[in-house]
């Protein structure tokens, strides 16, 4: 279980797990596209992943999850009308690797992250300021990584 807010994740007991530091803004995208970068460093320092979202106008963001050195990565997008409060996990191909749905029986703050066969990999929950993120001992590493960048694009998207 991890404690998430804008600038990392900790363990309930406060141990550090990891820090999400902001990078510096590059070129615009596109027109009317607005963008934002961080890193997600382990507690020593070294890089796990980078995160750039990605907004145009008042639509939900896109999260482009990368490893370290920027050639690998995925894309956490809204799901479409079909999936209301859903979102996609996919490879940069387009390959379907999970998803993010809303918590059943919840209205707002609570999502399930789920694998391409419908797996639990894990949820969260908000509880502003911050949000907790329970890892199931059977998720994928791609799938925490996926879901700690979620979580923390939650907190991030309103800066």
């Amino acid at each position: 279980m991890l404690i998430v807010t804008g600038k990392g994740a900790r363990t309930p007991d406060g141990r550090p797990s990891a820090s999400a530091v902001t990078l510096p803004r590059p070129a615009p995208a596109a027109p009317g596209v607005k963008t934002t970068h961080w890193e997600v460093r382990d507690p020593a320092g070294q890089p796990l992943f980078r995160v750039e979202m990605r907004r145009a106008g008042k639509s939900a963001p896109e999260l482009v999850v990368r490893d370290p050195s920027g050639v690998f990565g995925h894309i956490i997008r809204r799901a479409g009308d079909n999936s209301p409060g859903g979102y996609a996990l996919l490879a940069l191909d387009g390959a379907w690797v999970g998803s993010v749905v809303p918590a059943p029986g919840t209205k707002r703050g609570a999502y399930e992250f789920r694998d391409d066969r419908g797996v639990m990999a894990a949820r969260s929950v908000s509880r502003m300021p911050e949000w907790v993120l329970r890892l199931e001992p059977t998720g994928s590493p791609l799938l925490t990584r996926l879901a700690l960048a979620f979580t923390i694009g939650q907190l991030r998207r309103y800066r």
